[in-house]
């Protein structure tokens, strides 16, 4: 080797091989862009001849061309001869010529249209046929030079037995059918030619470069040849340290996975076994490996979690690593996690959020209400921001409040307006209503919650009741049924205000209430509401 590098060679080339090479690299060839443009005016006029065949433009222009070569068969001299169609006698006369003369003027300003169509599809054909050219006498040399030419040849060939007819149709679809084939294969002929080119202009230099360029270190690596055991051993054992090192800092993150998943599991069927790091050290593809159950039988996670089950595992496998001391961040975003999550799995991730933020700021971005709504039922120390874009783009931040409050606030809203039409009033008892009925759940949550009742059974009991006395037969006794009973209820316990609010806000919008009444039914309700959050009216 080092005595080839030695040397100096010095590639000699034929100056014709080149340029012909050359030539074949930048060999000419119609273009496509345009052939789609002939192949389109050529199917235009074919169309237009198709619609103008068998009109009267069409019929005159033909018995016109029939009349003149009539005049010109019988010319001077062939006076008085019969008529060569049906045998008359003597009907060929000089006066007989004078009137097809006038009337081949006459049919030919008949046709003056059908003739200009004609005309186009003639100049049409004359440039369809001009694309159409021989094969380039390099052609035929290209062998010689190393570079196969016959695909070209072939399509050549093919592109150059265009139609004698003057069909215009047949024409356009030759043109259509054989250009494509030729601009590709002489496209590919170009290609070979420009890489024969190039390998004949430098064939051997760029390789000796890079073969002087290896040689040092060739050499080094040959006279290190008999460390090459140790350092295999070596090797071997750093990886191993590694793989151990790598599964030692992962045992904490796999814990907390598994706890992570337990709370937003709930009610899934999924059971997350060992979790596994694969790929080497010197890998630097690294995946992470699950063992998953379905009712106690090995499977595939993506086969048969639903989109919320996968929603919650990738959150378990992340908010671990987000965790990490390692990590330069204290703070973690969360957009939208609560998507494709049913209501249980929204409770689970309550409670898992409420752990990371013990050590880290979370800030989750939601549309959906049932986590806000989760946080509060769950008493979890957290603040909550609407976010509303208003016109030309504001966009408006304020603290939320809770369903109770909110209601609340939206009937002494409508109540203290006054540009507004009467009967918008008659909103404001059910706004009243909203709020007695987010209390009530409130209450029913909290209670049921706290006898271990879990969160989907919690749902039914809602669901069942379908009223607001039986919402707050349930939040007061236990018992929907009970609806009957809460408004003597109401007004042994608190007095007469608290049944005259419910009845109002039972009875909506069905009957008006003056603006006095409306605040006297509000404040009332703000206060029924808060003795309910406050456990002053509970379950009897």
């Amino acid at each position: 080797m080092e005595s080839a590098l030695s040397t100096n060679p010095v590639a000699v080339e034929e100056r014709s091989a080149l340029t012909r090479l050359r030539e074949l690299s930048t060999l000419p060839v119609v273009p496509r862009e345009r052939v789609d443009e002939v192949v389109g005016q050529l199917r235009d006029v074919g169309h237009d001849l198709e619609r103008l065949r068998g009109t009267d433009a069409a019929l005159a222009r033909e018995t016109a061309a029939l009349l003149r070569q009539a005049l010109q068969v019988h010319g001077p001299g062939h006076e008085g001869t019969d008529c060569p169609v049906c045998g008359t006698p003597g009907v060929i006369t000089y006066q007989w010529k004078l009137q097809a003369s006038a009337r081949i003027q006459e049919l030919e300003a008949q046709a003056t249209s059908v003739e200009a169509v004609h005309q186009r599809a003639q100049r049409l054909l004359r440039e369809a046929r001009q694309l159409v050219s021989p094969p380039p006498p390099v052609l035929r040399e290209a062998a010689e030079v190393g570079v196969d030419a016959n695909p070209a040849l072939t399509c050549w060939a093919v592109w150059g037995a265009a139609p004698e007819s003057d069909d215009v149709v047949q024409t356009a679809a030759h043109l259509e059918g054989a250009a494509p084939p030729l601009i590709a294969a002489v496209a590919a002929l170009r290609a070979a030619a420009q890489a024969e080119l190039e390998r004949r202009e430098d064939r051997w230099r760029p390789a000796g470069h890079a073969l002087a360029a290896w040689l040092p270190g060739a050499q080094q690596a040959e006279a290190q040849r008999a460390r090459l055991p140790r350092l295999k051993a070596a090797e071997a054992w750093l990886k191993g340290a590694h793989e151990q090192l790598r599964e030692q800092r992962f045992a904490p993150i796999a814990d907390q996975v598994q706890d992570h998943w337990q709370d937003l599991r709930q009610s899934s069927s999924v059971e997350l076994g060992q979790l596994h790091l694969e790929g080497t050290g010197s890998s630097t593809h690294r995946r992470l490996t699950l063992d998953v159950s379905i009712d106690g039988e090995p499977g595939s996670a993506l086969g048969v979690m639903s989109q919320g089950e996968l929603n919650c595992l990738a959150l378990s496998l992340f908010l671990p690593r987000a965790r990490m001391a390692e990590s330069p961040f204290r703070f973690i975003v969360i957009d939208d996690p609560v998507q494709a999550m049913d209501p249980v799995k929204v409770e689970g991730l309550a409670r898992v959020l409420g752990n990371v933020a013990k050590d880290r700021q979370v800030v989750v971005l939601t549309h959906d209400d049932r986590l806000p709504e989760a946080v509060r039922r769950l008493d979890m120390e957290a603040t909550i921001i609407e976010v509303t874009r208003r016109e030309q783009s504001v966009v408006e931040l304020r603290t939320a409040l809770d369903p109770v409050r909110r209601h609340i606030e939206d009937a002494l809203a409508v109540a203290q307006s006054k540009n507004v039409p009467p009967e918008t009033h008659r909103v404001v008892p059910g706004f009243c209503r909203f709020a007695l009925e987010a209390a009530a759940r409130e209450a029913v949550t909290r209670r049921l919650a706290h006898e271990g009742k879990p969160y989907d059974e919690i749902e039914r009991a809602w669901d069942q009741a379908t009223t607001l006395l039986m919402r707050l037969a349930l939040a007061f006794f236990g018992d929907e049924t009970r609806a009957g009973d809460v408004m003597t209820y109401l007004n042994r316990q608190q007095g007469p205000w608290a049944g005259d609010a419910v009845a109002i806000c039972n009875k909506g919008a069905h009957e008006a209430v003056d603006r006095e009444q409306q605040m006297t039914t509000i404040r009332n309700v703000e206060q029924l509401t808060a003795r309910m959050r406050e456990g002053a009216i509970g379950h009897r």
